[in-house]
């Protein structure tokens, strides 16, 4: 028959744990070749492998202690093409393009993590600053907010970009920089950007009305 030999499958599936276990042992023993040659061979012989334990993760770790990033992204791209459902590879991924100002790639990757679980605050802020620097004001305004929602780490901050975002002379600019000093009093920035907003709107008041 065409069946696979129980045993050959047994022999298949012990190597591939072993082989696990000596690229684990390797990334802790910070051997970075030996784990990336053993995990970069396991990825070879067992491309469509998924979940946390895989092989891609462990490349990923090695790649990103070694600080090569544009390889790290590259096993990120292709761990997230086997497994639509690796949040973690996604949410690295989007770290990684903002970092390198990769704006319309960040915004993909973005769009990856959020599919996969939308109530993570983590990918809206940095999705927000991808938003922004591509000149989508709306997209970034309601990334801030979301993320804002969901308990953004840096309230202050979210709360500036937004005032920043919106036109002076709305008032929600001026509501948003006050909601950025209650959440840090100190926040020079978003006292500057107050008197801005302040001083616009008292300009806006004096001039005359149009005839």
């Amino acid at each position: 028959s065409g069946s696979a030999d129980p045993e050959l499958l047994k022999s298949i599936s012990t190597n591939f744990w072993v082989m696990m276990s000596q690229a684990s042992r390797a990334l802790e023993d910070k051997r970075w070749d030996t784990c990336t040659n053993i995990a970069g061979t396991l990825i070879e012989k067992m491309p469509q492998q998924r979940g946390a334990g895989s092989a891609y993760g462990i490349m990923a770790e090695a790649t990103r202690r070694t600080g090569d990033t544009n390889q790290e992204i590259a096993i990120l791209d292709k761990w997230l093409q086997i497994d639509g459902e690796a949040l973690g590879a996604s949410q690295r991924l989007l770290e990684l393009l903002v970092g390198q100002t990769n704006w319309s790639r960040a915004i993909q990757a973005g769009y990856i993590a959020l599919s996969i679980n939308p109530l993570v605050e983590e990918p809206y802020g940095l999705l927000a600053k991808a938003y922004r620097e591509t000149g989508q004001k709306e997209e970034a305004i309601q990334a801030f907010r979301t993320e804002l929602l969901l308990n953004a780490p840096d309230a202050a901050g979210a709360h500036f970009q937004i005032a920043q975002l919106l036109p002076p002379q709305a008032p929600e600019a001026k509501r948003e920089a006050l909601k950025a000093l209650e959440e840090a009093p100190r926040f020079i920035e978003a006292h500057k950007l107050l008197q801005q907003i302040t001083s616009s709107d008292s300009k806006s008041a004096e001039a005359p009305p149009k005839p």
